[in-house]
């Protein structure tokens, strides 16, 4: 856990206007102090070395400034890309029982649906951030599966199942009705890394929307990484707070939730998508060995 309390109005003097559409926000990088790139060259490191961080942003700014805070964070060290093809950069993860569609279930309480995030976009983000500002009285806790895990499992499991998951499959939605979004391995080794692209409802109603068969062992194949990547002891739970923001390699994780109950408190999330510069601030910072501050 990384604290960036001290840092705050620093973030903050970059104000973005409560009424700004979600697809408006500021994409360049903000301006920030020595002391401020140190800190985050800090987490960015952590982030590198272990594939995932969590910062914590102090709980009580209004929603909105830990909103503006945590985009003029991630901002220092990635570009902000949309989340979908209407143009979305900041989006709310929260329960909304009439929700439909895509994004189905962002909106729900279900547990399982473990998966890469922006699967259904030509070049899925390097980064997912989840800002948590208020959480469910049980249960929805956060949870990330280490690709790598995953595809050694997939490695020795009989009968051999890499050459389905390495293969090309399509992605779309249940309401797609023309042609597949993308198409993509659901797994690829590049320079010794593990990274996926992984959604199986969308994987499935790509298959349908081709009209074409399926590979044989598919099913198998999709039975396989959902059972490996459900076992509680394959996962790194997060049970954010109000002010955590939660950060990790999109490419290298399956990502999703544990159940969740809402009676007094709602659990009410923020996402947002970025793909690594080394433009930004912070990377420039890292190679210029800025990055000894103790958060």
């Amino acid at each position: 856990m990384h604290s960036l309390d001290s840092f705050v109005s620093v973030l903050l003097r970059r104000s973005v206007v409560p009424a700004t559409a979600s697809t408006d926000w500021p994409l360049e990088a903000p301006t920030a102090d020595t002391d401020l790139l140190a800190a985050v060259a800090t987490v960015v490191t952590m982030l590198d070395d272990e594939r995932s961080v969590v910062a914590a942003l102090p709980e009580r700014l209004d929603d909105h400034d830990l909103t503006v805070a945590t985009w003029n964070l991630l901002s220092l060290f990635a570009r902000p890309v949309p989340q979908y093809d209407t143009g979305e950069l900041v989006y709310p993860v929260e329960v909304r029982p009439d929700e439909s569609g895509a994004s189905h279930y962002s909106a729900s309480a279900d547990a399982g649906g473990l998966h890469t995030d922006g699967s259904l976009l030509a070049e899925p983000p390097d980064l997912g951030a989840l800002l948590c500002l208020s959480k469910a009285d049980e249960g929805g806790e956060t949870v990330l599966v280490d690709a790598r895990s995953v595809y050694e499992h997939l490695r020795d499991a009989p009968p051999h199942l890499l050459p389905v998951v390495t293969g090309e499959h399509p992605f779309a939605t249940e309401d797609d009705r023309d042609r597949p979004r993308q198409w993509g391995p659901l797994m690829r080794v590049d320079g010794g890394e593990v990274t996926t692209r992984y959604l199986r409802k969308y994987i499935v109603a790509g298959w349908r929307l081709t009209g074409a068969p399926a590979p044989e062992l598919l099913v198998e194949a999709l039975d396989a990484i959902d059972e490996f990547a459900g076992r509680a002891s394959q996962q790194q739970a997060y049970p954010l707070r109000r002010g955590e923001v939660l950060v990790w390699h999109n490419h290298r994780h399956l990502h999703g939730r544990r159940a969740f109950t809402e009676r007094a408190s709602r659990r009410r999330l923020v996402r947002f998508y970025g793909r690594r510069d080394d433009s930004r601030p912070v990377p420039s910072a890292v190679s210029a060995g800025v990055g000894s501050a103790v958060i």
